[in-house]
């Protein structure tokens, strides 16, 4: 039993550093957000940034659909409009046709 109470212990400990790490993380976004507006970007160059982050972290594009997701952006980047994955997909042809023109 003695060793129970060290686990549950340990437990708490990492659920509070995870926890810790989390909110760290969206206070970065958050600050970052508010210091930067980007009034310079445009809904197509917003679109392909975000296909630009999901490609690089291997997130599916149907991302943008979940709630959480959805939530953030919402709160965070109001200016512009969440694309659908479908349009995210037209952009990521888009961007592979642009970058494959380079090479020819």
């Amino acid at each position: 039993m003695a060793g129970t109470g060290k686990k549950c212990k340990l437990e708490n400990v990492t659920q509070q550093k995870a926890e810790a790490k989390r909110q760290n993380m969206l206070t970065e976004v958050l600050e970052w957000s508010s210091s930067n507006p980007m009034k310079h970007v445009s809904q197509i160059d917003f679109e392909e940034h975000l296909v630009n982050m999901l490609v690089e972290d291997m997130q599916p594009l149907a991302m943008v659909e979940r709630q959480g997701f959805r939530k953030f952006c919402a709160s965070v980047l109001s200016k512009y409009v969440l694309p659908s994955h479908r349009t995210l997909n037209r952009r990521l042809h888009d961007i592979h046709t642009r970058e494959k023109e380079k090479f020819q």
